[in-house]
């Protein structure tokens, strides 16, 4: 009949582990999307808080990133997802990064930065946050 045949072609819904992974990947590009937000607002606390406390020399780190923010008059960044790995409670999203920006000393010259970064995340009881990010040096001055 008719009706069997629309239900032959309607698409079959998504397995639980496909919607588990869709959610997952929606929660990690929050969190990216926070750290543009972070990075482009001039705001190391808000970066702060979407690390884990166990991320490798997290406090170097966090000094580098307020200098090189320190120094620009203007940013810009743009990461663009490339793949996504969720597995239990860790997950790894590899993006494709563009930064524009402008340092205070030479606020009419404008630089641009373009990396694949892989950030490595955990989940904690709070959701989702960034336990390593590779290479760091995107971030740095």
């Amino acid at each position: 009949t008719d009706s069997n045949n629309a239900k032959k072609s309607d698409p079959a819904p998504p397995t639980a582990d496909t919607a588990d992974l869709a959610t997952e990947r929606k929660n990690l590009s929050r969190v990216l999307r926070a750290l543009s937000d972070a990075v482009e607002g001039n705001s190391p606390r808000r970066l702060r808080d979407l690390m884990d406390e166990r991320f490798y020399d997290l406090p170097r780190f966090e000094d580098q990133v307020s200098d090189f923010l320190k120094d620009n008059a203007e940013l810009r960044m743009h990461l663009r997802e490339s793949t996504a790995e969720v597995k239990g409670d860790k997950a790894t999203l590899i993006v494709d990064a563009d930064m524009t920006y402008a340092l205070k000393s030479s606020a009419n010259v404008e630089k641009k930065r373009r990396e694949r970064i892989q950030f490595d995340f955990v989940r904690t009881a709070t959701g989702w946050k960034i336990f390593e990010i590779t290479p760091r040096r995107f971030f740095t001055p």
